[in-house]
């Protein structure tokens, strides 16, 4: 897989939660369903931001052993 083919899955992926999120929105009904979309989405940036400093850990040290 290219950078290129990965910078494409990531936006195709990144299109459909788009998506996703904006219908969920457009389809809630009420206050406390839009509340429990916020503290899912919330939940969900968390998860994110681990992983993105886990992968930033992880090339600090393989920048560091490699030469």
């Amino acid at each position: 897989m290219t950078p290129h083919d990965a910078n494409r899955q990531d936006n195709t992926e990144q299109d459909y939660h788009r998506e996703r999120v904006e219908k969920m929105i457009a389809t809630a009904k009420t206050k406390a369903e839009l509340q429990d979309l916020v503290r899912s989405l919330d939940a969900r940036n968390i998860q994110l931001q681990n992983i993105r400093d886990r992968l930033q850990l992880e090339l600090a040290q393989y920048r560091k052993e490699s030469p």
